[in-house]
């Protein structure tokens, strides 16, 4: 178990944040700025842009993927792909004209598509239909799943719809989401509107309930500060001064603070704060990610690990009030959803522990 706090400290990274790079401009734009760069465009800029057009050239596009466009001099709608989930379009008056963008996706395991030859458009009751006639190549598999090649099509619109279908999948018009540009993300509304401006260098969407129809929170995060949230309308619920979040109620939130020099792990500590961010109460502690504490722990129970051990880092169990149900002394913990833990020490011997954190068996 010698590499258990590289790991640990990986997961933690991991979770505080993970941003891709999509700072880099194509060449082709018409709006060119060679002097914008992911190491020049200032940060403070970034966060006042009011609109994605603010800073569309400067959406890394991505380059992989088949074209057909119905638009001449269609390059400044090449950033809207960019925005787009697989299932989305989005509708844009573009130099007088109205059109249609939206990514086409197709997967097989034994081929490939090289060319659109041709986009067939057809409007029924205010749905559109589109056929896609896909030029294809042979392609042997290099695993499990199937080659997936993406189209993007630019559709000019003589009509409104209320509705698409391509090939026979649905899709929805484009009502919002996240964005990254220059390495910082924020959240844009329906109308391409910044929500939540790019400061950020990562989000999370972190529902807060296991009701599949309760609010959704964002987990937000800044390199270097750590994690906050913010509530379903954008507003600050958390500074960003924590890591591994759980969130219970406005008034009961589980977080973990890292130490103030940054190396000393004796310093962290797990803690209970309120929603003005009070400290109701605080242990020294290694806080795991909420999916770890899922994936390891029965419900209501919280994963954590203590670095007193030096590297042989040891985990335990609390509950939602800090209370210590199993010693974070062991190897290894996993609630195996019979009514007991499953716990191994760093001898690799297994003993059965209760709920309550009673040793049932010896360990052997």
């Amino acid at each position: 178990m010698k590499n258990k706090l590289i790991v640990l400290l990986v997961i933690s990274a991991m979770v505080l944040c993970f941003a891709g790079c999509q700072g880099k401009k194509d060449r082709d734009r018409s709006r060119d700025r060679d002097n914008d760069t992911e190491e020049n465009v200032d940060e403070k800029e970034l966060a006042k842009a009011k609109t994605v057009h603010d800073v569309s050239d400067l959406i890394e596009l991505n380059e992989h993927g088949l074209y057909f466009s119905e638009c001449k001099k269609d390059k400044d709608l090449y950033f809207y792909f960019s925005l787009l989930d697989f299932d989305e379009y989005i509708k844009v008056n573009y130099r007088g004209n109205d059109y249609l963008l939206v990514w086409y996706y197709y997967y097989n395991y034994g081929e490939i598509g090289t060319k659109v030859n041709s986009v067939e458009k057809k409007v029924f009751d205010g749905i559109m239909h589109i056929g896609v006639d896909l030029e294809k190549e042979k392609k042997g598999n290099d695993g499990c799943f199937p080659h997936s090649t993406g189209c993007r099509l630019i559709l000019k619109l003589d009509e409104d719809i209320k509705d698409l279908v391509v090939e026979g999948q649905n899709y929805h018009e484009y009502d919002g989401g996240y964005v990254t540009v220059c390495n910082k993300k924020g959240i844009l509304d329906k109308d391409l509107n910044f929500v939540v401006p790019l400061i950020y260098d990562n989000i999370f969407d972190y529902p807060i309930s296991d009701d599949e129809n309760g609010p959704v929170y964002y987990r937000v995060c800044i390199d270097g500060t750590g994690q906050g949230l913010l509530d379903e309308n954008f507003n600050q619920v958390l500074s960003t001064n924590y890591s591994n979040i759980y969130y219970f109620n406005s008034d009961k939130i589980i977080a973990m603070i890292n130490s103030e020099n940054g190396s000393d792990n004796s310093e962290l500590k797990i803690v209970w704060i309120d929603g003005d961010e009070n400290v109701i109460r605080s242990i020294p502690g290694f806080l795991h990610p909420d999916d770890d504490s899922r994936f390891r722990c029965m419900d209501g129970h919280i994963l954590i690990s203590d670095p007193s051990y030096g590297s042989q880092w040891g985990d335990g169990v609390m509950d939602e009030d800090l209370n210590i149900i199993i010693e974070p002394k062991y190897y290894t913990i996993f609630w195996n959803g019979e009514g007991y833990y499953r716990v191994e020490n760093f001898d690799q011997q297994e003993a059965l522990f209760s709920s309550t954190g009673e040793q049932l068996t010896d360990f052997e």
